[in-house]
């Protein structure tokens, strides 16, 4: 059965690899796809004959929010390391659906399954930072190996119940055979509007937990997370690294 481009193009794209791809221009101003800067382009009927399926990138639903909302209230300040941890789970799934043989080539393919929404922006790459902060909370660390580390996690700064709901949502998000959700910039929107509409100035407060503040020791943590999280938020202020 032959598969033929929607009347309406989507504007960005995922493909069986979770690729991402975007619209562009070609020399002769028709609509193409490119993976990135100075890469090549190709139609979407190219893509659907040699990369499908595809699935259009589209808006976050608003039971996801309702939902991803309700789960930041019920954390209090376990929010950010709950959903950090959340994060880390669905790209260890990732990596471990790969099944690639080499480790690396199996980080790639979860880095890519995160980040296909909007590969290469800045927020992609913070979201990938989470991740590995969210590694951290997730294994225990005086366990002998990998996976003995995560068997016995996660850090107590992690509310474990709302870490796995959440991460069932995200886990939808990318792995949706009808759509894909973007998760970095999604994400920082809806924590910068919890944030900002349930506390006011005291919004990064109220979710991050004693060690995620700006007088805290860890400043690696802090800054990728607040930078990430709540840099929509009407109060955010630049660490100023």
């Amino acid at each position: 059965m032959t598969t033929h481009a929607p009347a309406s193009l989507p504007s960005r794209i995922v493909d069986r690899d979770n690729q991402g791809w975007y619209t562009t221009a070609d020399a002769n101003g028709n609509v193409v796809y490119s993976s990135g800067r100075a890469s090549p382009t190709c139609d979407y009927d190219t893509l659907q004959a040699t990369r499908s399926p595809l699935r259009p990138v589209l808006p976050v639903t608003d039971d996801d929010v309702d939902r991803i909302t309700e789960l930041l209230a019920a954390s209090g300040r376990r929010a950010i390391t709950t959903l950090a941890a959340a994060l880390e789970v669905v790209h260890h799934r990732a990596r471990e659906h790969g099944w690639h043989e080499r480790p690396a080539e199996s980080a790639d393919y979860g880095d890519a399954t995160m980040t296909a929404g909007r590969s290469g922006s800045w927020e992609s790459a913070l979201l990938l930072d989470v991740i590995h902060f969210g590694n951290g909370l997730n294994l225990i660390s005086d366990a002998p190996d990998s996976e003995e580390h995560r068997a016995s996690g996660p850090n107590r700064r992690v509310s474990v119940p709302h870490r796995d709901q959440l991460a069932e949502v995200f886990q939808r998000w990318v792995s949706d055979p009808q759509r894909y959700t973007e998760v970095a910039e999604t994400l920082a929107s809806i924590v910068s509007e919890f944030c900002d509409s349930r506390h006011g100035a005291d919004g990064w407060r109220a979710v991050a937990d004693q060690w995620l503040q700006p007088t805290s020791l860890d400043r690696n943590g802090f800054t990728i997370t607040y930078r990430l999280f709540y840099s929509r938020s009407q109060f955010y202020d630049d660490p100023g690294l």
